[in-house]
């Protein structure tokens, strides 16, 4: 049985980032003002990268020009999970 990938927004970056149920994350189509006109930037699937220090895959967000690291697992969890919190531990490795 094929499972279907299913996106949802990141609480704090609606509309402009969403993670999948398979730990994918995308940007979404948005205007940006540049010189006083509006610019259409298309949304894209985000590169994962490994975090050296702590060994997880991490993303960048950006929101109003400050860039933050998430762990992806973290962000697939605060998404997915109706009783989420920071407290939780989340196993990312074989589930």
């Amino acid at each position: 049985m094929i499972k279907l990938e299913v996106w949802k927004d990141i609480k704090g970056y609606e509309g402009s980032y969403q993670v999948s149920n398979y730990g994918n994350v995308r940007s979404l189509d948005r205007y940006i003002l540049v010189n006083g006109h509006e610019r259409l930037i298309k949304g894209c699937r985000l590169r994962k990268r490994v975090n050296h220090k702590t060994k997880y895959v991490d993303v960048n967000l950006y929101k109003n020009g400050i860039r933050k690291a998430y762990h992806i697992h973290r962000l697939v969890a605060m998404c997915f999970l109706d009783d989420y919190n920071e407290a939780l531990e989340v196993n990312h490795i074989d589930r």
